[in-house]
């Protein structure tokens, strides 16, 4: 949760409520919290010094005189506030002070003395929500302090899960209620919602279970932010939470145009959510809401909390909460009797027969029914105060993809990920001057990529790609033209979605290598009797250059969620391969 709030307050009625919300919001959180009002400075030609002096004491004895009301409300509250009055700009002072005291989120209220937010170019609340370094949540007050019914924008972006973990953790703090919404741009209002929306809401309602908090989803189709605020207002909520940007530009450090007009429209506050800007520590980008299992849950149990969840570990703890294992999807691959990976078993294509059929593997394995046969015992963990170097190292050293977080009593705080750091290294600036111990801008994906590609050309027949595909340990191919330039890819994942049903089970087959090579063939030519590599292919290939810098490779994955990026030349020539894991290891180097 927050854990730092900056308030702006200006005397007008807007910022006095926006600041009963963040008073409110710190007691809850007991945060801290800091009061800034901002005396703008006059044009030097406006008027003599004598008149600007008494400009300048009547604005000191004015906002002398709200801070110490709003201290004495603070102390009701049991909040220490800290207050300062600053001559500037009033935008880029606010953002100063932010940025200077590393607060996590800035409160403003819609309007000031100025007239209504957003009614003319270069307002302070229109710069603010476009600019600031933090979250920033424009409040609109309604008849009580305090937010009951909540809205999370979640469209699977980095920001928006960002969102999404504020969204769970106030629906704690105020005993709200949480809806998620999806908008599918461009959809109709009668949509068919897709697979993938399906599977986010999944996972949603799984990570919210496992905070404690019920959740409803929803989805719509249409443009992004009327979809947003239409439905905000139609279900009357008090507060929409979204991330300042989504996919289009996950990392830029201005709010994205969807942003900008939920927060300008909505007729309800809006929480426009940020990650910090180089964030040193592991709590400053951990999950916090994570399922767990017991060392007794049965295997079924933990590999449908997975699925629903939509990750590819779980803790085990004891009665304590204290982590005693974790269980991944390589363990369960090696001791449970699992013959696809999850990702796989996620698949829409995968049918509800195969699905149970890997369920009754599961429990097909003598004595190994239970987490504790499974897990990896006494895993690695890392302090909830621990910086992120040292997640970065540990998972390099043990090449490990995440680090369940726990407190001075070993208790379990949270998990963080290789994905979670990687976000965090992915919103660094460019041109920082911050102190940070990794320096993704110091190297080259050419650097660290490896060069050994597995490739087929676009002519290949069915049972070729197959064969391929099985024997890389990546499980794919790159589809390359005989000048070196990349066509497509082609992924386990994207054959067993092209399968037909009834050859499907041979694929899966295939898959698990139940099947020897010889007839891993034949069940290519059933399944894609005549195709070629080119048929089977993706042609959405992420890419990255040879010279491109480590962080922008880090932003493209996380932007598009991928693990590998094939590395080409100017034309598109095939150069290599980078992962999360080549990149984590340069970070430590």
């Amino acid at each position: 949760m927050f854990q730092h709030l900056v308030v702006a307050l200006d005397g007008s009625e807007s910022s006095l409520k926006a600041f009963d919300a963040a008073l409110d919001l710190a007691a809850r959180a007991n945060a801290q919290l800091d009061l800034v009002s901002v005396e703008e400075e006059l044009p030097r030609y406006s008027s003599a010094r004598e008149e600007a002096e008494r400009e300048r004491a009547a604005a000191q004895t004015y906002f002398s005189r709200i801070h110490a009301d709003a201290r004495r409300r603070a102390q009701n509250k049991r909040v220490t506030l800290h207050a300062e009055i600053l001559a500037g700009h009033e935008a880029q002072t606010l953002m100063d002070f932010v940025r200077a005291r590393r607060a996590d989120l800035l409160v403003i209220g819609h309007k000031g003395h100025s007239g209504v937010w957003g009614a003319f170019l270069g307002s302070t609340a229109s710069s603010l929500v476009t600019h600031a370094p933090c979250s920033v949540l424009v409040h609109r007050a309604k008849n009580e302090v305090g937010f009951k019914r909540l809205l999370v924008a979640h469209d699977g972006s980095p920001l928006s899960r960002h969102a999404l973990q504020h969204a769970l953790e106030l629906a704690k703090l105020c005993g709200a209620s949480l809806t998620a919404l999806t908008v599918v741009e461009g959809a109709s209002d009668d949509l068919r919602i897709p697979a993938s929306i399906r599977q986010l809401h999944e996972a949603v309602v799984e990570q919210a279970r496992a905070a404690g908090v019920e959740l409803q989803v929803a989805a719509r189709g249409g443009h992004a932010a009327q979809a947003i605020v239409d439905f905000a207002r139609q279900g009357d909520f008090d507060l929409i939470l979204a991330g300042a940007t989504g996919q289009e530009r996950p990392w830029s450090a201005t709010a994205g145009g969807t942003a900008q007009r939920v927060a300008q429209e909505a007729l309800c506050a809006v929480l426009l959510a940020r990650p910090l800007r180089l964030a040193q520590r592991v709590q400053d980008v951990m999950a916090r809401e994570v399922s767990t299992v017991a060392p007794q849950t049965p295997l079924p149990q933990v590999v449908e909390l997975l699925i629903r969840r939509g990750v590819k570990a779980v803790p085990v703890v004891d009665e304590h909460a204290r982590v005693v294992g974790i269980i991944t999807g390589g363990d369960l691959l090696a001791r449970g009797n699992l013959a696809l990976r999850l990702s796989l078993l996620r698949e829409p294509a995968l049918d509800a027969d195969a699905l149970r059929e890997q369920m009754r593997a599961l429990a097909a394995g003598g004595t190994l029914r239970a987490a504790r046969e499974v897990m990896t015992p006494d895993p690695e963990t890392i302090s909830v105060d621990a910086d992120l170097q040292e997640a970065i190292n540990r998972m390099a050293q043990h090449n490990i993809k995440r680090l369940p977080v726990v407190d001075a009593d070993r208790r379990l705080v949270g998990i963080v990920t290789r994905a979670d750091v990687l976000r965090a290294v992915a919103a660094t600036p460019e041109t920082s001057e911050a102190p940070t111990s990794f320096t993704p801008n110091a190297r080259t994906v050419g650097e660290v990529m490896t060069r050994q590609v597995p490739t087929m050309p676009p002519d290949a027949p069915s049972e070729h790609v197959l064969r391929a595909v099985l024997e890389s340990p990546l499980r794919r191919v790159v589809v390359v033209e005989a000048d070196g330039r990349v066509r497509g890819i082609i992924t386990d994942r994207n054959l067993l979605a092209q399968a037909a049903d009834e050859t499907r089970p041979s694929l899966i087959g295939a898959l698990t290598s139940r099947l020897p090579h010889r007839a891993a063939s034949e069940a290519a030519a059933k399944i894609a009797h005549g195709r070629t590599a080119a048929d089977l292919m993706d042609a959405t290939v992420f890419t990255a250059r040879a010279d491109d810098s480590l962080l922008r490779a880090i932003q493209t994955m996380m932007q598009y969620q991928v693990k590998r990026l094939v590395v080409v030349d100017a034309e598109g020539r095939l150069q290599g391969m980078v992962d999360r894991q080549q990149i984590l290891r340069a970070l430590t180097e």
